[in-house]
């Protein structure tokens, strides 16, 4: 088997387990609960994750205000955001952890934050709408041009049993649309979970040549979960594999107990 890289696992629904929770920007608590967040992300890399997500998905300005949150603070929790996993990977004493800046529909000041941090990836992530792909790529765009900085780019998307985004674009042709040196990896996340997205996820490699991530959704068992990974595994054309919503530590030690079986 080929390098893999394990990343963690789901940060909301973890986040949503841990507290009560009055609106959907968990992205607040890197300001008023960070020990949470750092902790979240240390239990995922004793988990044997080696590629850390951060908690800054839904923080961008308008995001923030639907949530009744000062939509101010984006920059600011963006940025905390690396801040947070890198304290993580200081204390758990590891230094082979990457961190990968999580962005959902993204602005300026969110994509800012996370830049200026300098992450090791900028991950987009559940994307689901062509329009706010392109928004999003075309704000980094500027920040590097302006900063004179790259900083690699994942993109992973959320798709119907059509390969199609819910905008309706088939992944095929989004991938021929906005393919460029900056990104180096295409990837399917959240959708139908892992029984469906097992079964899809390879089809990525007949419309690109670059790497390919998977980090699911589930409501299965670890147990259950690793019964669609193993076979994936073996066939050794995934670069990045990892959990979306619902999985736990449990489910990345299950598959990072499985690479290192096949290893």
């Amino acid at each position: 088997m080929s390098k893999i890289i394990l990343m963690d696992g789901a940060m909301g629904t973890t986040i949503s387990s841990l507290t009560t929770l009055e609106n959907s920007s968990r992205e607040i608590f890197n300001l008023t609960n960070p020990e949470m967040i750092i902790n979240i992300h240390k239990q995922y890399i004793e988990s044997g994750a080696t590629l850390i997500k951060t908690n800054s998905f839904n923080c961008s300005q308008n995001a923030l205000e639907k949530n009744n949150i000062d939509p101010n603070l984006s920059y600011k929790l963006a940025f905390l955001s690396i801040d947070l996993a890198r304290k993580a990977i200081f204390l758990t004493k590891k230094n082979n952890i990457k961190i990968a800046g999580s962005i959902g529909p993204g602005d300026f000041s969110q994509i800012s934050g996370i830049i200026d941090n300098n992450p090791d990836y900028l991950l987009l992530e559940t994307i689901y709408d062509k329009n706010i792909l392109l928004k999003n790529l075309s704000i980094i765009k500027k920040i590097f041009k302006k900063n004179k900085k790259y900083i690699p780019i994942m993109i992973s998307f959320s798709i119907n049993k059509d390969l199609k985004i819910y905008s309706g674009e088939h992944i095929k042709d989004l991938i021929n649309l906005i393919d460029c040196p900056e990104i180096i990896s295409y990837g399917l996340n959240c959708s139908f979970g892992i029984e469906m997205l097992s079964s899809l996820i390879e089809t990525l490699t007949f419309y690109t040549n670059k790497k390919i991530s998977l980090h699911s959704n589930t409501d299965l068992s670890p147990d259950e979960f690793i019964k669609y990974i193993h076979p994936l595994l073996k066939k050794n054309f995934l670069s990045f594999i990892g959990g979306c919503c619902g999985t736990t530590y449990k489910h990345i030690l299950k598959i990072y107990e499985l690479i290192l079986i096949n290893s």
